[in-house]
């Protein structure tokens, strides 16, 4: 289960990484008068998604499901937010939504990003709900 931990927190740590990167595109498009939104919405969507990664991986051990259960939990929470946060950054960069499969290609893989992420987390999520109440 140490590994389990070990790969939560590197993996929320990289998510801070690039939202922290993604802090100074937003100051410089402050600056520049530039639409800020796309950035603002990486740099603090990743912070919260690489602090949740952090966190979960300081406490999956509490959880009574077994190594097999918790890697899957946990695998299917970072798939979420490495997808959620490189469509962010597919917006950022490009400016498009990501809220339908359609237009340019950025556009669909900005929506299947979200969408894959969306498919992943809440049974992740639910399972995680799971074990916690196991030994509660």
């Amino acid at each position: 289960m140490d590994a389990l931990r070990e790969f939560l927190a590197l993996n929320g740590v990289l998510v801070v990484f690039l939202a922290a990167a993604a802090g100074f595109s937003l100051y410089l498009n402050l600056i520049r008068d530039r639409n800020p939104h796309d950035w603002h919405l990486l740099h603090a969507g990743g912070t919260a998604r690489g602090v949740l990664l952090i966190g979960l991986g300081g406490v999956i051990h509490l959880s009574g499901l077994g190594v097999t259960q918790a890697v899957v939990a946990a695998g299917l929470v970072v798939v979420f937010v490495w997808t959620s946060t490189l469509a962010m950054l597919l917006r950022a960069v490009t400016g498009e939504d990501g809220f339908h499969f359609s237009g340019a290609l950025s556009n669909r893989l900005a929506f299947a990003l979200y969408a894959i992420g969306a498919v992943c987390l809440f049974p992740g999520l639910a399972l995680l709900a799971w074990g916690f109440l196991l030994v509660w």
